[in-house]
């Protein structure tokens, strides 16, 4: 957590998502329109470029990297005899075969859940029991393993999906992080808003009445809105100092930079009871050693 990873990606996916946010590699060698430049780079080049910048994970993301397997691969031989931490960040349509061919290299995997129905998975291209039962496979070998559901209007973010998930996750491990994320108008999908606020809270509130350890919201593009993610994910969580603190810092900083006076008011209440929260946690666990720093509001 709150470690830099230096990600790359390669070309392709085996999904047609209308909505994807990476299309431009993704869906590269089936749309036209998908012409992002290649660069060609060595596996000890990108091992070398994340030891340069201190960055201690290697990923590989951004097109569905199960389909360029074997070439992530070559990229995290090297890494990881350079001491590096090696993920994948993936759809989950796998099969035991390729999971087993993964896992002397990759410590992590991140899936996304794209929802909860066969009939949504259909239309991007596979079947949600294949997703599912790579999920439980990944847990049970000893992959760390996050999920991650990009929340879309009228596709996916009924209370009974959202719900679904959550019950799933906790059904497999209640210590499985879950992150869900705003939609923007994309690619095909333009038929609709970006995912509000409101909807991604909810979300992380089926997931903590399902007993999901660790929900996030994430993608915020107002600080308000970064400010309402942290004290929810950590007022009410047992988050470790470390993240606690990186939170802050993090609000802080972004509360630095925003214009508006008609925001401040509201800017410094939610600072207000951010950092009261992160105390009142403190309090309720002695043993904990850090210490919130006691500063003036950054907001003037």
């Amino acid at each position: 957590p709150c470690r830099d990873a230096l990600s790359f990606g390669m070309l392709g996916c085996d999904l047609h998502c209308s909505y994807c946010q990476n299309w431009v590699t993704s869906q590269a060698l089936r749309d036209e329109a998908a012409s992002a430049p290649v660069h060609d780079v060595t596996a000890m080049e990108i091992v070398n470029l994340a030891l340069r910048h201190k960055a201690p994970v290697v990923v590989s993301t951004y097109n569905e990297p199960l389909i360029t397997a074997e070439w992530a691969v070559q990229v995290f031989e090297k890494a990881r005899a350079a001491e590096l931490t090696c993920g994948f960040v993936s759809n989950g349509n796998a099969t035991p075969e390729v999971l087993a061919y993964l896992k002397p290299f990759v410590s992590l995997y991140k899936v996304d859940l794209k929802g909860f129905t066969d009939k949504g998975y259909r239309k991007l291209g596979c079947t949600l029991s294949n997703v599912l039962d790579s999920i439980q496979r990944l847990k049970a070998m000893g992959f760390w393993v996050e999920l991650v559901t990009l929340v879309i209007p009228r596709f996916n973010d009924s209370d009974e999906e959202l719900g679904n998930i959550a019950k799933f996750i906790a059904s497999v491990s209640c210590d499985i992080p879950w992150h869900v994320t705003a939609f923007h108008p994309d690619y095909h999908m333009r038929d609709r808003d970006g995912t509000a606020t409101e909807t991604l809270l909810r979300a992380y509130d089926l997931g903590k009445a399902a007993g999901l350890a660790g929900a996030f919201v994430v993608a915020h593009s107002t600080v308000t809105d970064y400010l309402l993610q942290a004290a929810r994910n950590y007022i009410f969580s047992t988050a470790s100092p470390p993240a606690v603190e990186h939170a802050l810092l993090t609000s802080l900083d972004l509360i630095r930079g925003e214009v508006g006076h008609q925001r401040r008011e509201r800017l410094r209440a939610l600072q207000a009871r951010l950092r009261a929260g992160i105390t009142a946690m403190l309090d309720r666990h002695p043993a904990l050693s850090w210490k919130l720093a006691d500063s003036q509001s950054p907001i003037q």
